[in-house]
């Protein structure tokens, strides 16, 4: 991403020194702010609080670690002094499938909405 940057200003400085500097050196300086603001931008798929979970019976979150995704589960009649289960499968080279059922908390296991964009988050 860095290379991108670099190319980016190298072209706005040569634009700046052309003859149709401003209009064009102005275009790529907003694309390299582009660029930059990308990197800097706060994550739209952050870690699920065991809050978020607790209203997620039953349905669907990617859990960071198995690499899948997995059912959130939760006690229905006391859903805010329960644990947070997910319960999901995997595939594994060796066995096939396994199913594993997990306490989110116990675990420290980090539940997102959708499998996130960057592999930063295990």
């Amino acid at each position: 991403m860095n290379d991108i940057l670099i190319q980016i200003a190298k072209k706005a400085v040569d634009e700046w020194k052309g003859d149709q500097a401003y209009h064009q050196a102005s275009e790529l300086i907003y694309l390299l702010i582009t660029e930059i603001e990308k990197q800097y931008t706060p994550s739209t798929n952050p870690p699920l609080t065991l809050d978020e979970l607790r209203e997620m019976d039953g349905e669907p979150v990617w859990v960071s670690g198995e690499e899948s995704y997995a059912i959130v589960t939760t006690d229905k009649n006391e859903p805010r002094a329960s644990p947070v289960y997910v319960r999901g499968a995997r595939s594994k080279e060796t066995f096939g499938v396994a199913y594993y059922e997990l306490d989110v908390a116990l675990w420290g296991l980090k539940c997102y909405r959708h499998k996130p964009e960057r592999e930063d988050t295990k």
